[in-house]
């Protein structure tokens, strides 16, 4: 996987349709599980399959965001916090930190919610995740408000404060899909169903990135 990695960071041109001719395969491959199944088991992967293209839709909604995101740092923020200069790269970089951050937090509040036979339904988590996201979006016309008056520029802590909602969205919305993994899906068929999960995600990603390119 390694090897394969700095492959395609060297021939970027190729992970496009890679990601696409891997999710036909997979999808394939899931299709022909099912029909061996019976028709309640059936139905079960195919709720799954049809939730998860909802992925798609979100992976496609971030790859634009984060586009949009880098040029609005680029040409309307300060760029920099306490005299620590930020480049756009730079503060994409803080979802990764978010994730890891309300990844944590989540892991700790489900574990006292078991522990409790307090267990939040998939719907709830959604909630919660769309929750997080139209806080995210409110960010940025909040920011353009308490822009500089002399200056007109926004301070580049309200995108990073954008990304750690999203982050916090995001972390709810994959939380969901792992739990429908394992309520819908037998166990022996899990792991294949998970990268079916992500390969959703990529194809968003890979949409994206043209229609990005040509936005910009």
């Amino acid at each position: 996987a390694f090897f394969f990695s700095l492959f395609l960071m060297n021939n970027a041109r190729l992970g496009p349709p890679i990601i696409v001719a891997f999710f036909v395969g997979i999808v394939v491959y899931i299709l022909r599980v099912a029909f061996k199944e019976d028709k309640s088991y059936r139905t079960k992967v195919f709720i799954f399959m049809v939730l998860c293209t909802s992925l798609i839709m979100y992976a496609f909604v971030q790859g634009l965001m984060s586009s949009a995101l880098e040029n609005f740092v680029e040409f309307n923020t300060t760029k920099s916090i306490l005299s620590i200069p930020l480049q756009p790269a730079t503060v994409i970089a803080f979802e990764n930190v978010g994730v890891i951050i309300f990844g944590v937090i989540l892991a700790i509040s489900t574990k006292k919610r078991l522990e409790n036979n307090n267990v939040l339904e998939p719907g709830s988590l959604v909630t919660r995740g769309l929750s997080f996201n139209i806080v995210a979006f409110l960010m940025i016309p909040l920011g353009i408000m308490l822009a500089n008056g002399q200056t007109g520029m926004v301070s580049v802590l309200f995108p990073i404060l954008l990304l750690f909602f999203v982050a916090a969205g995001e972390i709810h919305i994959n939380a969901t899909i792992f739990s429908l993994v394992g309520g819908l899906i037998k166990p022996h068929h899990q792991g294949v169903f998970t990268g079916y999960m992500f390969v959703n995600v990529a194809l968003g990603i890979v949409f994206a990135g043209p229609i990005s390119n040509y936005a910009i």
